[in-house]
């Protein structure tokens, strides 16, 4: 005798599939955009690391180097890893492909100043992008004197 075992019809298993993929296209881009958060929070952080640095080493030592990479242990590394452009005074740093940062050291009034500015993205990385709109509190003067620091 032919005993019948209980099992999922074609329409049961199409209904699943359905459900999954709905559930699926309303998690992905949620998913999507908290990587990039993640991403954009962690450059605004290493960047504030160099400014904080730049900041505690003309505290320390009263002086202002020309090479900004003397006074941040984080730049060096990102001129190393290929992240920063160094020139004299001033410094560009990539997100992606693109320059995106600039931090410039200028010399106003007898006084030092340290300049963070965003680069003019207009084909550039999406993540730069977003950093440069998400994070203006990041873009700032912040003058560097010998004797105290003043925000």
């Amino acid at each position: 005798m032919y005993v019948k075992k209980p099992a999922f019809t074609i329409i049961e298993l199409i209904f699943t599939m359905v459900i999954i993929a709905v559930l699926a296209s309303l998690a992905i881009p949620k998913l999507m955009t908290t990587r990039d958060d993640a991403k954009m929070v962690a450059k605004k952080t290493e960047i504030t690391n160099i400014i904080n640095e730049i900041l505690t080493y003309t505290l320390y030592k009263g002086k202002v180097e020309s090479n900004m990479t003397k006074m941040s242990e984080t730049l060096r590394r990102f001129s190393l890893a290929g992240v920063a452009t160094m020139e004299e005074n001033e410094t560009k740093i990539k997100i992606g492909s693109v320059d995106c940062v600039d931090m410039k050291i200028v010399y106003i009034d007898s006084k030092y100043e340290l300049n963070i500015s965003a680069i003019a993205n207009i084909n550039g990385d999406l993540l730069c992008k977003y950093l440069q709109s998400n994070a203006k509190d990041l873009f700032q003067t912040v003058q560097l004197n010998e004797n105290s620091v003043k925000r």
